[in-house]
């Protein structure tokens, strides 16, 4: 869906961030450590986690057990991260005897790890996960003493160092068969939840073992086993199109009136991001939300659902228009950012226009501490409005402001897009422009084609003063090195970008035949003639001003008509909805008249849409002509 409107357009980004910001890590498999498994019960000296009240309680209760047995190493990791942010009245001073006592206890862990059953490898893995998930997303050093206690933790669980716990653990996974559905599904969460897909010798992964012993169990997982275990494959990059087309078949003999909110949102979820289509899949899940109560969904499942049909490409206005009323209706205290974001940005990509949900989801924005918005947060918002040809002032001021502040946290993409929604509106701000100048220069040779294009279009409807080094050769080297990857749009911002450089000036330009393949891509978008500009050249004709139609200037650049007036040519451009955003030119807009005007030498003369239709008779028609015209 390209916002820019023909062959002066910006290109929005297709490369959405929604993926990485939409993973639904609040999702839980189901939690046996509560429960005091029959295994457990069966052996000597049964670890009672459940009275603790604290980390420090269970270590405490841990290291004065004796020895401990495989089963109660499961039950301690299992019970830790329950207790991880439980400080009760534990003394929070360092205490070097704890950390002591805790490596301990990971070191016997570890060595207890051959023998561990299919019970205990899941369990331990899964409570290990969910310790060093938290501490990372928490920030450890933020934990005050509790912060070295926890670090060996951090130390012997780092998934990149070589022959780390989680790699023990998957080692003695992969020599097991016995798992039932329950310890699968939370054996590959497990290891979603740390990010880390073990191989082994022959190339194999954990990921693989766990497919292959999944497909022999399918009927015997429940529907939260299920969407643990499609998301987990999602969340990893674990390609298994054959796992996922076994658990449509098994989702399809079941109710899915029986699936709970999180579930639906986690299926659904999981083969969007995965890239696995099934239509029939998304329409049973969509006709299914579509009869429920959605005052019982959290906010993270309603982003979630929205996000999995935006990026999976199905279109469904019905569940989009639901979805929305009920967003609109909430008290949006509980979204947190990345829900704010994903809920726009799947409208965006979906063409679904809903201007109640977008405008208070923007209200709330202008009304929180932006501190907690990531960049891909703030990127995707404004693309989002930008995408949906929607300004809202505050809403950009706002984030022009957070994201000026937190430039030096920005990827290649989220800069690509924050500046292409910013120039798209129309609204270019000089000082935010110049903020990211150094730091799209430094992230340059990260974008791809369209990165690179929209990065240029984008500062060419600017038209700020750029450090000369940032359209230096490093640019041109990279855009000549991925020149096959560009497309026709991209092309085309880039032959706008040259026309920028011509304006300044400069002698940086990229090479004649990539400037000849630019030029060619710009004039080669398809004209058609909107009944609107038909009949304002029927009234220039009446008024006595013979006119051009359609005509191509030296700079590539098309104008609707152009007349003589006095000796002096001038061109008239007959603006239509897709020119305005809010009735304010939008940034295609405004380069075009620029450009045209110091390229070519011709001023433009707009006639937007909503004065020519407030226009009743022919002579109303032609005296406004005349008027804007200066020839009465």
């Amino acid at each position: 869906m390209n916002h820019g409107r023909g062959h002066s357009s910006g290109h929005r980004s297709s490369e959405r961030g929604g993926g990485w910001q939409s993973d639904p890590s609040w999702f839980q498999p189901v939690d046996r450590s509560r429960k005091t498994n029959s295994h457990q019960k069966q052996t000597s000296g049964f670890l009672d986690v459940k009275g603790c009240q604290t980390v420090e309680d269970l270590i405490q209760l841990a290291a004065g057990h004796g020895t401990l047995t495989t089963s109660n190493l499961s039950a301690f990791w299992s019970r830790f991260p329950h207790l991880m942010h439980s400080q009760g009245h534990a003394d929070q001073r360092e205490r070097p005897e704890l950390k002591g006592r805790l490596e301990s206890i990971l070191a016997t862990t570890v060595k207890a790890i051959d023998r561990f059953g299919a019970w205990d490898v899941s369990t331990t893995t899964l409570g290990l996960a969910k310790v060093v998930s938290r501490l990372q997303s928490h920030r450890i050093d933020r934990m005050g003493a509790r912060s070295a206690l926890f670090q060996p933790l951090l130390v012997k669980c780092d998934v990149k160092a070589k022959g780390n716990t989680f790699q023990l653990l998957a080692n003695r996974a992969h020599s097991l068969s016995k798992f039932d559905a329950r310890h699968l599904s939370n054996l590959a969460y497990a290891y979603a939840l740390v990010e880390y897909q073990p191989t082994f010798k022959g190339g194999t992964t954990l990921f693989d073992h766990i497919a292959n012993l999944a497909s022999d169990r399918m009927g015997k997982f429940n529907s939260q086993d299920l969407a643990n275990m499609v998301w987990a494959f999602a969340k990893v990059k674990a390609s298994h199109p054959r796992l996922f087309e076994q658990v449509v078949g098994t989702v399809k003999e079941r109710a899915f009136s029986a699936f709970k909110p999180q579930e639906l949102a986690n299926i659904v979820w999981a083969f969007a991001k995965a890239g696995e289509t099934c239509h029939k899949l998304f329409e049973h899940v969509a006709g299914t939300v579509l009869r429920r109560d959605l005052r019982t969904f959290k906010p993270q499942e309603l982003a979630n659902i929205v996000w999995a049909f935006a990026k999976a490409g199905e279109a469904h206005s019905r569940l989009f228009k639901k979805i929305a009323d009920c967003v609109v209706g909430r008290n949006l205290a509980a979204f947190e950012p990345q829900h704010l974001s994903n809920i726009v940005w799947a409208f965006a990509t979906a063409g679904e226009a809903h201007s109640r949900l977008v405008t208070k989801i923007a209200d709330c924005v202008v009304g929180r501490n932006l501190a907690a918005f990531e960049p891909q947060h703030l990127s995707n918002i404004v693309w989002a409005f930008a995408t949906l040809s929607m300004y809202h002032p505050k809403l950009f001021n706002k984030v022009a402001d957070a994201a000026v502040a937190k430039r030096s946290e920005f990827n290649a993409q989220n800069v690509a897009n924050t500046l292409w929604a910013f120039a798209v509106t129309g609204g270019a701000p000089e000082g935010l422009f110049t903020a990211f100048a150094p730091v799209a220069t430094k992230l340059i040779e990260d974008c791809n084609a369209q990165g690179l294009s929209n990065i240029a279009w984008a500062f060419g409807v600017a038209n700020v003063s750029t450090p000369r080094h940032l359209f230096g050769q490093r640019f041109i080297d990279t855009v000549c090195e991925k020149e096959r990857t560009f497309n026709t749009e991209n092309l085309s911002q880039l032959h706008q970008w040259n026309l920028w450089q011509q304006e300044l000036g400069s002698h940086t330009l990229l090479p004649e035949a990539l400037r000849e393949r630019c030029r060619d891509a710009f004039v080669s978008v398809t004209i058609l003639t909107s009944s609107l500009q038909t009949g304002v050249v029927r009234e220039l004709s009446a008024i006595g001003l013979p006119t051009k139609e359609e005509v191509l200037m030296p700079s590539g650049y098309r104008l609707d008509a152009l007349v003589e007036v006095f000796g002096k040519r001038v061109g008239i451009e007959v603006d239509g909805p897709t020119h305005f955003i809010a009735r304010e030119p939008t940034g295609s807009t405004l380069l075009k008249r620029r450009q045209v005007d110091s390229i070519d030498g011709v001023q433009i003369v707009s006639v937007p849409y909503w004065e020519w239709n407030m226009l009743g008779k022919h002579t109303e028609k032609q005296e406004y002509l005349s008027s804007v015209l200066g020839v009465h």
